[in-house]
């Protein structure tokens, strides 16, 4: 039974908490994080095309060919998870 009124306190302190929220000045900071967030995404996708056209310019280098397995999987694990960093970076820009 103590369990279940440590669980009701709980549940009673978090209630209090929310009767001291602003619904206006809440959303204001959620919108202002927001769009904080997305300039800073807008800033760094440059950064990481830049990078992925590179690694895209790599296998037509005149050495490429003399890599190792471990050096091409090095070179295709940087070259995939550069891809994906593009595409997560894109996804909520185009949203908003």
């Amino acid at each position: 039974m103590a369990h279940s009124q440590v669980a009701e306190s709980a549940s009673a302190d978090a209630d209090d908490d929310t009767r001291h929220l602003d619904e206006e000045a809440d959303r204001d900071e959620l919108r202002q994080r927001h769009y904080g967030l997305l300039q800073e995404l807008r800033v760094v996708l440059p950064g990481v095309q830049v990078l992925l056209a590179f690694l895209l310019t790599v296998p037509f280098a005149a050495r490429f060919t003399e890599l190792d397995d471990a050096g091409r999987r090095a070179f295709e694990i940087a070259l995939t998870s550069s891809m994906l960093s593009v595409v997560f970076l894109l996804g909520p820009s185009l949203r908003a």
